[in-house]
């Protein structure tokens, strides 16, 4: 996966990445294994998020609906938002 950027070294320590999944206007999605408890988890590595103010709020905006969606007990049709973790080793709970 060395076709990542850099900036996102934060992430493979916690996450070991394992396929490109896609990518798309902002950014790329992987699939990744938590290299504490095993748990399967998709990544969405946004590129450039401050490039733009339309691309923050487009972002933001996304955030905030996983975030919704993540706190309806027994969802399963949508992924759950986990963390944030933003370039430099920034980590942001679910929760927070």
């Amino acid at each position: 996966m060395e076709s990542l950027k850099s900036q996102w070294v934060d992430v493979r320590g916690k996450y070991k990445i394992t396929q490109i999944l896609g990518k798309g206007t902002f950014g790329t999605v992987v699939k990744a294994v938590d290299r504490k408890n095993g748990q399967l988890v998709a990544i969405k590595l946004i590129d450039d998020l401050l490039s733009s103010s339309y691309a923050s709020r487009k972002v933001l905006r996304e955030v905030k609906i996983l975030r919704k969606l993540s706190e309806i007990e027994e969802n399963v049709f949508t992924v759950k938002l986990i963390e944030i973790i933003l370039p430099g080793s920034a980590v942001l709970k679910n929760n927070e």
